[in-house]
């Protein structure tokens, strides 16, 4: 398929249409399912959503710097529209509104930009970081650079600690996130592509995949990848130590595989292969055609299902299982990646209302319920990062135009 024409054509023009709140400045990231309390000037364009939901007051922060970066790479990489622009402009200004001068942003503010949850976790700076260095790319002004720097220093320092409390109720435990280190790899991509202070970008990538190879994550014994790990040697106590979540490991996989390409270094190319034949257990395709949310490694795959798909994983799992074929041109990844792509098209894919469900329920492998169509914190962002991949890995062979 075309995978940018999809992109530009049908995917963005809905979210520009519905997101944007005119009236306080922002986006909305979050939509109630009941029809209740709609302002006269949403309700033409909720008519999408089967039950006309109308938007929730507040906001949750990550979604600006997701949503600018999603944007501002569309008008880079597959179409230069203004209303690209005018959206980045529109939620740049109101993030201002959220920063505080140490730039440690909130996790969710009220519809006018007050803070009101703080989590130990810095995915807000992360993303925020990610955007505006692409939007600064687009607009060129140095204010915007510099508060893409403002949030990656503010999360870089975060992230040296190597620590996080799991913020669940009943397991608040500290220990050390593969998701985190995960997540990084992007955020260091996409501040060094600007092109200003490579060497200190370089510098916090050596960081991050050491952290990845080293931090006692992969289980080698097992072919396995932990979620959670403990800080020293005492092991955790709760149900973090068994858990895996195959979608971080994808997400992983092709992120390492994308710096071994760009460093043209077999080392790192090695470790992403690992993760991604980690990630799931040899033959899970025969088991079920999606990929789980989430694992119990000390249980048998078909032991361990449950009936909640999320969108996301299938996503990241197609671009990795691509990228890994242009790699390796080993014939099993096309395979899946193809086989993923089909299947995840048609369990999310609402192709009326021009966008993806959030997740669906399935038993005795048939689909009970799709959930959210436009649901709690949903936007631009997996989707539209894997239609962006498949364009330039299906165009070059290669995910380098992605990366550039």
């Amino acid at each position: 398929m075309d995978y940018g024409k999809y992109l530009v054509d049908e995917i963005l023009p809905h979210w520009l249409a519905i997101k944007k709140d005119s009236e306080y400045g922002g986006i909305f990231t979050s939509f109630d399912e009941n029809a209740v309390d709609i302002p006269e000037e949403y309700t033409e364009k909720a008519k999408f959503m089967s039950n006309a939901s109308k938007p929730e007051s507040d906001k949750t922060v990550w979604f600006f710097g997701r949503e600018m970066w999603s944007y501002a790479m569309a008008w880079r990489q597959v179409e230069q529209r203004p209303e690209y622009v005018d959206m980045c402009e529109h939620i740049y200004q109101f993030l201002k509104k959220c920063t505080p001068p140490d730039g440690r942003l909130p996790y969710i503010v009220t519809r006018d930009g007050q803070p009101k949850v703080q989590r130990d976790l810095y995915y807000s700076e992360m993303f925020c970081a990610m955007g505006c260095a692409q939007y600064y790319r687009i607009c060129g002004r140095e204010e915007v650079w510099q508060s893409a720097c403002l949030y990656f220093d503010t999360l870089f320092e975060l992230y040296k600690k190597n620590r996080c409390t799991n913020q669940e109720p009943g397991y608040e435990e500290e220990c050390k996130t593969f998701g985190l280190h995960m997540a990084m790899i992007p955020a260091v991509q996409f501040m060094r592509n600007v092109g200003r202070d490579t060497e200190k970008y370089d510098a916090a990538m050596d960081m991050v995949l050491h952290e990845m190879m080293t931090g006692g994550f992969v289980n080698e014994e097992k072919k396995c990848v932990n979620e959670y790990r403990p800080l020293g040697e005492e092991p955790l106590k709760t149900w973090l130590a068994d858990m895996c979540y195959p979608g971080h490991v994808y997400e992983a996989a092709w992120f390492v595989l994308s710096e071994g390409e760009l460093r043209n270094d077999d080392r790192i190319r090695a470790f992403g292969r690992k993760l991604l034949d980690y990630a799931m257990d040899e033959g899970f395709e025969e088991i079920t055609d999606l990929i789980p949310t989430d694992r119990v490694l000390s249980k048998p795959l078909a032991e361990d299902l449950i009936d909640r798909y999320l969108a996301w994983p299938q996503e990241e799992a197609t671009i990795a299982y691509r990228l890994a074929y242009h790699m390796f041109g080993d014939e099993k990844y096309l395979k899946l990646s193809h086989w993923l792509e089909k299947t995840a098209f048609e369990y999310f894919e609402d192709r009326e209302a021009h966008r993806w469900y959030e997740y669906i329920y399935k038993s005795d492998g048939k689909v009970t319920e799709r959930k959210k169509k436009s649901g709690h914190i949903v936007g631009p962002f997996h989707l539209e990062r894997m239609l962006l991949a498949l364009k330039s890995i299906d165009e070059t062979g290669s995910v380098l135009k992605y990366l550039d």
